[in-house]
């Protein structure tokens, strides 16, 4: 038989091809429609992929910058900017959406986030028109391994116009943003050193005393303030006790000088009486000028390192300003070293550990100081009592300090204008010797118009970059936080 006469219209591939030619065409279309639509999803898959991980880099930029300029009015500005370098604005079609922080920013984390729909291509075949991506990126500010200072200013002219508020604020937000929501960080520690003419080391360390009679403070007691170590430069080093002991601060009554001169109506400067408990007015704040008291002018007391938030805290809110004596920053100063100064490990007592402060070469550790005035170094001298004003022809003299009176001499000169360039050389060395051991300085003036102050502390910061000069209250608060943000070390969190 030839395969030619095989009957073509019977068996079962003929059936197959033209019986089921009606169903089949449909099941090809199905398929062609499904591969289509897995090649979408594939294709269109990968351009999101792409678009995220480009939109994240970019994000991880963005927080960074805004972790940098976190109190700077224009930072959302700025990180706008950055955004715009690192990510094109016609990238794939996209239209995106960026969430920056608003306000100022709390806590430890800073997050921004951002939103992109991305069109599709293939996808459009199965009536997907476009995709949504999404992506945030946090920056955590953690700090490890410091020691940070505040010497801040408590005389008597940061009582008008709420500077003294202004300042506690500005150094309760610097607080703020170091510490974040935590009480306490691992390894972050923070002393505060109020000071106007005098320094109070805390009446807890008569150790560290030497010529201390408690009775000659009665009917109160020595509140804690020292005279500065004149001997051997030791007011300008962090010596400790063991080397160089200090006098405790005592203004004496001046109730039995100048008796000739009280018939025409002239006082002393400080006529406490040693037998009435109520001429004594020294811790009294409404007094001002007219305080009296062998403490007189002796602020609130050192607080050593601690890594308790609430301890510094109360430290700040206990700052007061004390009037009389003068702006002595370079005592203030040398005592903001030794807080931070391994000479003095295990001699502080209280909060800080007996392992503290660290060596200066302690692995992942760093010190930093903080100090702020707004004054220029040098005796006051108060008008309404002698010696001094206003007869300083026949007085030539100034209000008890740390270095006793102007007349006393132990600055090397009795004139006030040699007395103040004394002060800021004696304060540049110390400068110098603390950023020679490796700590950073940060320096604060507020409503100073003064060049040779503006230069003492311009000197004195690590860089001119760590100098600020605060013309109002608002912006010293400003500095502050600026100042806050650079201590902190920013690590990308997420």
């Amino acid at each position: 038989m030839k395969l030619s006469n095989w009957p073509r219209r019977h068996g079962p591939l003929h059936h197959f091809v033209i019986g089921e030619r009606g169903g089949i065409l449909p099941l090809f279309a199905f398929l062609a429609v499904v591969l289509i639509g897995f090649l979408g999803v594939s294709i269109d898959a990968g351009r999101a992929y792409l678009l995220k991980a480009r939109l994240s880099n970019a994000l991880d930029s963005v927080a960074l910058v805004g972790g940098q300029t976190l109190f700077e009015a224009d930072r959302n500005d700025q990180m706008q900017k950055y955004f715009e370098a690192n990510f094109p604005a016609d990238m794939m079609g996209a239209v995106v959406e960026v969430n920056y922080p608003t306000g100022i920013v709390s806590g430890d984390n800073i997050e921004v986030t951002a939103t992109a729909v991305l069109p599709t291509t293939f996808l459009k075949v199965l009536k997907i028109d476009n995709v949504t991506v999404k992506a945030r990126a946090v920056v955590s500010r953690g700090i490890n391994g410091m020691e940070v200072v505040l010497v801040l200013d408590n005389t008597g002219s940061m009582r008008p116009g709420a500077k003294m508020e202004s300042m506690k604020q500005a150094a309760h937000d610097l607080v703020d943003v170091l510490f974040g929501t935590e009480q306490s960080i691992e390894g972050f520690y923070v002393g505060v050193v109020p000071y106007s003419h005098i320094v109070n080391i805390g009446a807890g360390h008569t150790d560290w005393l030497q010529n201390y009679v408690p009775a000659d403070y009665a009917p109160i007691a020595w509140k804690g303030c020292v005279h500065a170590r004149t001997a051997d430069s030791h007011d300008r080093d962090d010596e400790p006790p063991s080397v160089a002991l200090w006098d405790p601060f005592l203004w004496p009554t001046t109730i039995n000088d100048f008796m000739a001169e009280r018939g025409s109506g002239m006082i002393g400067d400080n006529d406490w009486d040693p037998d009435d408990p109520s001429t004594i007015t020294e811790e009294d704040a409404i007094f001002g000028n007219e305080a009296m008291g062998p403490n007189l002018g002796c602020p609130p007391a050192i607080t050593s390192l601690t890594d308790d938030r609430q301890t510094v805290e109360d430290a700040l809110d206990a700052m007061a300003a004390r009037s009389r004596g003068g702006t002595f920053a370079n005592v203030g100063l040398a005592w903001g070293w030794r807080v931070i100064s391994p000479q003095f490990q295990g001699l502080w007592g209280g909060d800080t550990p007996d392992t503290m402060p660290n060596d200066y070469d302690a692995s992942l550790n760093q010190k930093v100081v903080v100090m702020m005035t707004d004054g220029v170094n040098g005796w006051y001298d108060w008008p309404g009592g002698l010696p001094g004003q206003p007869d300083d022809a026949t007085y030539p003299d100034a209000d008890y300090t740390a270095y006793g009176r102007l007349s006393d001499g132990l600055l090397g000169t009795t004139d006030k204008t040699a007395a103040k360039a004394e002060m800021n050389s004696r304060m540049s060395q110390l400068c110098l010797d603390m950023k020679t051991q490796g700590i950073t300085i940060y320096t604060v003036l507020f409503q100073v118009n003064d060049s040779d102050t503006e230069n003492l502390y311009r000197n004195c910061a690590t860089s001119d970059e760590h100098f600020f000069d605060a013309n109002g209250n608002g912006e010293l608060v400003n500095y502050f936080n600026t100042i806050a943000t650079e201590i902190a070390d920013l690590r990308l969190a997420e």
